[in-house]
């Protein structure tokens, strides 16, 4: 199977310049690029915080801006967010000398035009630049949609091996314990009827057997749960167009990341009883689901933090279910710490769910907490 951008989506630009005139007169030129919009900025500062919060397919740029010049604003956008393939980046600058062109490549600018800007130079460089781009973007897709598929059969079989050779044991050990149970019923009838007739370090033992027995159940309990829970998590059906549960499959996810960050993120869920069923495939949503809780959860925990939160609801809106996920951290948590960028596990779970027309989008609040939602259609 092959991922593929959808040919449609909007191409976003982002234009960068302290002169309106010019500003102006690149979005004139860009206009000339099929199906882009381009958003306008007067600095640097502003570009970065516009860049840093993704979706943009071309940067270009201004050097001499207020605020943050453009070699700034290039050095940052390539240490902390974007490589060259993940946001071209074409230098806009009067000065055209070879130095200058130097250090701007080495910083990592993708290309350098001068000013007055010739308009189907820019033109060219602009789609050259947003083809690259989408070429490197489509490739990466496609390894990593294979790579994907290969490690869901492999998650799936290792999965269900795990959950039967946990079953057995667990089955007997339950089996046992009900054995011990009932002769230690019979113990105490046999106490009661004879007047007391045991021993008193039998007696003792006795008194002490029935803790050790409820403890025993517990466990046997909970390893109960969690062979039902990875059962459900290796289901195998990944048919498109299967309908799958959402509530089950949160509450499958939730409790299998519940007992592994258990004192470090507190983890709720929120169900609107209204949804129902959604159109994915099974692993596919199940992985999904897992990759966006992880990182919410990743983003909530920090070393030497209160305990963090994560939020996990669901909401009805016509024919789609948005699922919500909220990541909060910790009220010792430094104020300006920003959340990690979305890792590669995100981008594909991206990928693997818009073959069912999902959305996964992730976004970073003024209090600091990340909503990161989902949506898929009934």
């Amino acid at each position: 199977m092959t991922a593929h951008s959808p040919p449609s989506a909007p191409r976003h630009i982002l234009l960068a310049d302290d002169s309106r005139s010019i500003r102006e007169s690149v979005h004139g030129v860009l206009s000339g690029l099929d199906n882009v919009v381009v958003t306008q900025v007067e600095n640097g500062a502003q570009a970065l915080k516009e860049a840093s919060s993704g979706g943009y397919g071309l940067l270009i740029s201004d050097i001499e801006m207020p605020v943050m010049n453009g070699i700034q604003l290039l050095r940052v956008l390539r240490s902390q967010f974007f490589s060259r393939t993940e946001l071209p980046i074409i230098m806009l600058t009067q000065v055209d000398q070879p130095e200058h062109k130097a250090r701007a490549f080495a910083d990592g600018a993708n290309d350098y035009v001068t000013k007055p800007v010739e308009p189907l130079e820019l033109l060219a460089r602009a789609r050259a630049q947003i083809e690259l781009r989408d070429l490197h973007r489509t490739n990466l897709a496609n390894q990593a949609f294979s790579l994907h598929a290969q490690k869901l059969a492999a998650v799936a079989q290792l999965s269900a091996t795990l959950a039967h050779e946990l079953n057995t044991p667990a089955q007997y050990l339950g089996d046992n314990l009900e054995f011990l149970k009932q002769a230690l019923r019979d113990l105490d009838k046999f106490h009661v009827e004879h007047e007391h007739a045991l021993p008193e370090e039998l007696a003792e033992l006795r008194k002490e057997i029935p803790n050790c027995l409820r403890d025993l159940c517990e466990g046997v309990q909970r390893v109960a749960k969690l062979v039902q829970n990875i059962t459900e998590f290796a289901d195998a059906e990944t048919q498109r167009g299967h309908s799958v549960e959402v509530e089950r499959s949160i509450n499958t996810v939730v409790e299998l990341l519940r007992s592994r960050w258990l004192g470090v993120v507190e983890l709720k869920t929120h169900h609107c009883r209204q949804v129902r069923n959604v159109h994915c495939g099974s692993t596919d949503f199940k992985h999904a689901l897992w990759q966006v809780i992880a990182q919410a959860i990743d983003d909530a925990s920090t070393p030497g933090a209160i305990k963090g939160r994560v939020d996990i609801a669901t909401q009805l809106s016509g024919e789609q279910v948005a699922i919500s996920v909220r990541s909060m951290r910790g009220k010792r948590d430094c104020v300006n710490t920003l959340p990690a960028p979305a890792n590669d596990a995100l981008r594909v779970t991206r990928t693997v769910l818009h073959q069912y027309h999902a959305e996964l989008t992730r976004d970073v609040n003024p209090d600091g907490s990340v909503t990161s939602v989902i949506k898929l259609a009934v």
